[in-house]
């Protein structure tokens, strides 16, 4: 309230006109020519492009302009078709989830079995069409076997549907663990869905089916059938050590992985309730015994030695349950994967630091260094980065996205200042760039566009 602001709006402005004055002393003189030349006041607004075209007169000059404009075209039919490919995604994905969802509905109520059957073979159909016509990378040589090439469509799905992948191996396994063929309280193989990804293995196969395997058991607790929550607990308990196993990052998969000791915990709750109300599973087996017929002796052999036998059995039978080589191939391919993303970080941190330092160097007009700078970007990503993105297609986003983005704006502004042939000229620097005398293209920076 004490400052007047007709005193502070003019202090702004003669700061305003001295470092005009300063900045203009500074300017080249085809740029000062073109300021004098204009006969009103403001001035026409210059037109920075590629090369000086000022020469000895106006006229010559006008004559060879060749103004410049810059054609995105093809890059926007490029996002045009990508956001065509989104929008086919998403109607996908609603085909699958609905598909999905009566499924579900057709398993869980007496529809009967050939029209449940009917519904599998459609969302079969729907969801195997759309893995095979997605792009996939083989990992190692033609020679492995399908549960060595577990994961190999490495890219990212479009839209939303990796979640609905990751929903549809989810109900594979809960129908796997459903059977009744002598195969049931299994998990589902790696190798029985080969076209989905390992993360969306672990996530629908392994921490989906533990959530769906403790909503089963709060079902079958209410019939008193101890032996189906037993089952699902032994499963949930064997993934639960599998997942152990893992040394997962920050991530989805991290997140998720809490929700199996949740459902582990229920599972063991509502074994403790029911013992309590008096269900137990030798109940079960006695009141089978007497379905069955008039009860018989039964010889009495509790030993050290039996509860031995039974732990032996207890291991035998858990693997039986969890495919353990083909998780254990699984993990290595997963630690695999860490360990060159990890390397991936460390070397985008030499490429994003050589191109920062390049258009620093370009303010400070070190065109020689810049160019030198830049090559080396350009080799790191060429030579470093791209086989392992190439690889790993996830790893494009995050690290490696912001090191393109430097180099790209390094590129760009190298060429705003030298021209097109100035860039390619700097990428083999001549003998007047080393020995650090005058570039002839130096003084080309500037275009006036009339």
């Amino acid at each position: 309230s004490h400052i007047n602001p007709g005193h502070v709006y003019s202090t702004y402005f003669l700061n305003f006109l001295y470092v005009s004055a300063k900045m203009a002393a500074r300017r080249p003189s085809h740029v000062l020519q073109a300021m004098t030349a204009a006969s009103s006041i403001p001035c026409k607004p210059l037109r920075y492009l590629s090369k000086n075209p000022f020469t000895s007169s106006t006229a010559e000059s006008e004559k060879k302009i060749t103004p410049f404009r810059l054609d995105l075209a093809e890059l926007g039919r490029k996002v045009q078709a990508s956001e065509e490919r989104r929008h086919t995604a998403f109607d996908l994905s609603r085909n699958i989830q609905i598909a999905l969802k009566k499924s579900q509905v057709s398993m869980e109520t007496e529809g009967g079995e050939e029209e449940e059957e009917k519904l599998e073979k459609e969302l079969d159909c729907l969801v195997e069409t759309y893995l095979k016509s997605s792009p996939a990378k083989d990992e190692g040589n033609g020679e492995e076997d399908a549960k060595d090439k577990k994961g190999s469509n490495r890219k990212p799905r479009e839209a939303n549907l990796s979640f609905r992948t990751e929903e549809f191996v989810r109900h594979k396994a809960f129908r796997h663990f459903l059977l009744q063929d002598g195969n049931g309280g299994k998990l589902l193989p790696p190798s029985a869905l080969p076209l989905v990804t390992d993360e969306e293995y672990l996530a629908g196969a392994c921490i989906g089916l533990s959530q769906d395997l403790a909503q089963y058991a709060v079902g079958r607790a209410t019939v008193r059938d101890v032996k189906s929550v037993r089952v699902a607990r032994d499963l949930v308990q064997d993934i639960m050590d599998q997942l152990l196993l893992f040394d997962f990052r920050n991530g989805p998969l991290r997140r998720k992985y809490d929700g199996t000791k949740y459902a582990l915990k229920t599972l063991e709750t509502i074994l403790y309730e029911l013992s309590v109300t008096g269900a137990t599973l030798d109940d079960e087996e006695e009141k089978e015994t007497k379905e069955d017929g008039p009860d018989t002796k039964r010889a009495k052999v509790e030993s050290d030695a039996a509860d031995a036998a039974m732990e032996v059995d207890k291991m035998e039978i858990s693997d039986e349950r969890i495919p353990t080589s083909e998780l254990s191939s699984l993990r290595e391919r997963m630690e695999r994967r860490d360990e060159m993303r990890e390397a991936l970080i460390k070397r985008c941190r030499d490429g994003q630091k050589a191109a920062k330092q390049a258009i620093f160097a370009l303010h400070r007009n070190d065109d020689t260094r810049a160019s030198k700078l830049l090559k080396q970007c350009h080799q790191c990503i060429t030579n470093d980065l791209l086989p392992m993105v190439e690889e790993e297609p996830g790893l494009r986003y995050g690290c490696f996205a912001n090191v393109l983005e430097e180099y790209v704006e390094g590129k760009m502004f190298y060429a705003w200042l030298h021209g097109l042939e100035g860039e390619e000229e700097g990428n083999g620097m001549n003998e007047d760039e080393k020995k650090g005398e005058d570039n002839p293209k130096k003084g080309n920076r500037l275009r006036h566009r009339p």
